[in-house]
């Protein structure tokens, strides 16, 4: 089954409607707190998972363009069973900048999303279009995790406050268990471009500070995880 978890900022302005025909099994979670924390709550709320379950986590700006998105999403995790953790655009490697974008793109980026502008027609960055799993990281924007995930996995709402970081904190946690990144070949409309606010760099430093104090080295690649005990 697929389970639909958003986080909603603002619920005036928030527009429903786009989200009412992907499934019937939406949790909204809204308010300003800690988004750590409030998809924690909604995986408690959703109760036992499985292997053939998959969480979809997004943003209140996505729009799903694809048709046939679930039966996808349903599909690439059946055939893909390492995969813990999925999204639409990510990278092979992670700098210690700070942003999956902030790679070459020609070599280490995979996927594709619509990207949303508040003051020009949204464009399409397409970067190695395709069904992959060699990722360390995606788009946090939207995430699929595998059901069983969470038998043994939280996001890590004691380390960080805000919004930010949730999205390569988890894939990094999902591959210390043995489990890959993928993306998936769906399309997906963002709405959110603009520049990163000061709690982006608060929770970039505790990230970095995180994951060097277990000895990883930036930037992060996949051979490091799979030399991890």
């Amino acid at each position: 089954m697929i389970y639909y978890v958003i986080a909603v900022k603002d619920e005036s302005i928030y527009r429903k409607e786009f989200h009412d025909t992907y499934t019937s099994n939406t949790k909204i979670m809204s308010g300003t707190d800690n988004i750590f924390r409030k998809y924690n709550n909604a995986v408690r709320d959703i109760g036992a998972l499985n292997e053939n379950d998959v969480v979809i986590f997004l943003h209140d700006d996505i729009t799903i363009l694809e048709k046939d998105f679930n039966e996808k999403i349903e599909m690439y995790f059946k055939y893909k069973k390492n995969v813990g953790i999925a999204g639409v655009i990510g990278t092979t490697i992670f700098p210690e900048a700070g942003g999956w974008w902030m790679v070459d793109r020609q070599i280490h980026t995979r996927g594709k999303i619509m990207q949303g502008h508040p003051h020009k027609e949204p464009y399409l960055m397409n970067d190695k279009t395709g069904m992959y799993d060699d990722l360390v990281s995606i788009d946090g924007c939207i995430m699929m995790i595998r059901g069983s995930v969470f038998h043994k996995f939280r996001f890590d709402e004691e380390t960080y406050d805000g919004f930010h970081f949730y999205d390569v904190d988890t894939c990094l946690e999902i591959m210390k268990m043995g489990l890959d990144v993928g993306t998936i070949d769906v399309l997906v409309q963002h709405e959110s471009e603009g520049p990163m606010p000061a709690t982006w760099q608060t929770n970039k430093d505790k990230f970095i500070q995180k994951w060097t104090k277990q000895g990883f080295t930036f930037p992060l690649s996949k051979a490091q995880f799979e030399n991890y005990k």
